[in-house]
């Protein structure tokens, strides 16, 4: 399976959000695939901190606040870094084999 992101425009289910003065439409499937691809990311790009995996946050801050209340990883809202839950991680092993990704 490719990792590939499709996107698809639906009118019963858009989702306006405005980057650089632009509106761009993206339906409930395309974001929900995005916030799996950026949990995903941030466990790749994570280190461990004293036994907690530990990820610095530069990804969209309303996936990142959504992946917080789903408790795969902490609020972080002061830190630099957010730390990646142990049920973070089991989603990004069940990610990575919806996205066809083999993890070292």
């Amino acid at each position: 399976m490719n990792a590939t992101i499709y996107a698809r425009y639906s009118d019963s289910s858009q989702r306006d959000e405005s980057i650089g003065g632009k509106s761009m439409k993206y339906d409930e499937k395309l974001r929900a695939q995005v916030k799996d691809l950026t949990l995903l990311l941030l466990y790749l790009n994570s280190f461990d901190d004293g036994g907690y995996r530990r990820s610095w946050k530069g990804y969209d801050f309303d996936d990142l606040n959504e992946l917080a209340e789903e408790g795969f990883i902490s609020e972080g809202r002061r830190a630099k870094s957010v730390v990646v839950y142990d049920e973070g991680i089991e989603k990004v092993h069940t990610l990575c084999e919806k996205y066809g990704i083999r993890l070292l």
